[in-house]
């Protein structure tokens, strides 16, 4: 049953593979060929997503160090959403929702290296029905082709992750080389007939946070606050001083200051294209990072606190104003609203709405689900119903939270003692309870639907020479 289902019960009613050297994994990317379709009379579409990115410390959001000048120039004159959710903790499920406009338990990407169903259609498949050419350039392992089978949605996808994160033998690719791009594809398609959709995922913003020597700029904080590095994962604590949590929060504006920088260079080529005027343009995150708001530090994929599920929002397109907007709104609201502004239909079975167009009592869902545990949540209100759970599906604490940013409710609560044995009845417990009755956790950690594939060394794009792969191999790139 889906939330509009559940609202009216509450209310009453490819190109060849390239193998790099020594490799033993088929590099490929997909690029369709493209059905002529009509002259290009919708706007095109931008979506920009930043792996890892906290609204807080974007300047856009008030953050007082100015890590996002290029974002905040061009929506200047934009819709800025204030409090905006992720569907999920982790970046290929909340991907998948973004697309999709469906929670994860509907979509089905609930884990990494699961693909998305092909019964599933996205948003690059209903644009492409109506003659949009289609292209993704994504930076993470985990939305390659062989994790998620994206590539099949779009005419163009270009997953070529070569760059070595750091001690992790995960692979990824850096802002600069991600523009470079979707430049590339888009110096190809600016004259197009047919309307163009460009999603394009920057990963530089999850840590390790270590952004390049070219950086536009570089933080540095006073005094000091002592942190148990225990609780930051290996991969990103920093070797130099892993006790001090005011140097990992430079790093990390260093890295938005950095893809900010990225973003503003594929923004401005597609003004000298003269295409802006023409062009929705909606820039988010799949999830934020906790920081040390939670028991992990500087981390994401575990909890459902604020730090993590909470990510930025902002719009700008033909017809929209300069606003800001403090509703509460789920990312899975994307794709509804896009196909709104475009005067497409929306299906009827999405879990998201139009932006400005989500009635009150429909609840916000919330996810952070892995082989450990599950928490889910749902926001009505200012206030956060959560629901955790174990590996065998057994719930083991319930709890609420009050909103701070969001307007209070109106509806008596709980007292502190007595949240987890008086449960209330009502929008927000009723949908958590339907959830998690249709949801096959545990079931799906042992059975894992779909399955996709982990990439166990780089994936080369086309055309890389021997002496570039030979390059690669030596720095420990290639396999």
């Amino acid at each position: 049953m889906t939330p509009r289902q559940l609202l009216g019960v509450f209310l009453g009613a490819g190109l060849i593979a390239a193998i790099a050297a020594f490799a033993t994994v088929e590099y490929f990317s997909t690029d369709k060929q493209a059905t002529p379709g009509p002259q290009a009379a919708r706007p095109n579409v931008v979506l920009i997503s930043v792996d890892t990115l906290r609204p807080d410390h974007l300047s856009l959001y008030g953050y007082p160090r100015k890590t996002s000048p290029f974002i905040d120039e061009f929506f200047r004159e934009g819709e800025i959403w204030e409090n905006v959710y992720a569907a999920e903790a982790s970046t290929a499920p909340s991907i998948a929702s973004i697309l999709t406009g469906r929670m994860p338990q509907r979509h089905g990407v609930r884990l990494f290296y699961q693909r998305l169903g092909a019964e599933i259609p996205t948003l690059a498949d209903l644009l492409g029905e109506h003659g949009y050419e289609t292209a993704a350039i994504v930076s993470n392992v985990v939305l390659t082709a062989e994790a998620m089978g994206l590539d099949e949605r779009f005419d163009h996808y270009d997953d070529f992750v070569d760059e070595r994160e750091g001690a992790r033998p995960i692979w990824e690719r850096r802002a600069s080389r991600t523009t470079d791009a979707a430049l590339d594809w888009l110096s190809d398609h600016a004259d197009s007939v047919r309307p163009l959709f460009l999603w394009v995922h920057y990963i530089d913003p999850h840590g390790p946070y270590r952004a390049p020597e070219d950086k536009p700029v570089e933080y540095n904080h006073e005094g000091r606050r002592e942190i148990d590095p225990s609780r930051i994962p290996p991969y990103t604590r920093l070797a130099n001083d892993p006790g001090d949590a005011l140097l990992y929060i430079d790093r990390y504006d260093e890295e938005i200051a950095y893809t900010d920088r990225e973003i503003g260079r594929l923004l401005d080529a597609w003004a000298e294209a003269s295409l802006v005027t023409n062009t929705i343009f909606v820039l988010t995150s799949d999830h934020g990072e906790s920081m040390t708001d939670a028991y992990r530090y500087f981390s994401h994929g575990f909890d459902i606190a604020e730090s993590v599920m909470r990510v930025p929002l902002a719009v700008r397109r033909p017809g929209g104003s300069a606003v800001r907007l403090t509703s509460a709104v789920s990312s899975m609201d994307i794709m509804p609203s896009i196909l709104s502004w475009l005067a497409l239909p929306i299906p009827a079975e999405l879990e998201g709405f139009p932006l400005g167009e989500r009635p009150a009592e429909a609840p916000v869902p919330l996810e952070a689900t892995n082989r450990r545990e599950q928490a889910r949540a749902a926001i009505v209100g200012n206030v956060k119903w959560i629901v955790r759970r174990d590996d065998k599906g057994v719930v083991r604490h319930r709890s609420l939270n009050e909103i701070p940013s969001l307007a209070p409710t109106t509806k008596s609560l709980p007292t502190k003692e007595s949240r987890t044995e008086d449960w209330p009845e009502n929008t927000a417990t009723k949908a958590l309870a339907q959830w998690i009755e249709e949801d096959n956790y545990p079931a799906l950690i042992g059975r894992r639907e779909n399955p996709g594939r982990k990439i166990n060394a780089p994936k080369v794009a086309p055309g890389r020479s021997d002496r570039e792969i030979e390059g690669l191999r030596a720095l420990g790139y290639v396999e």
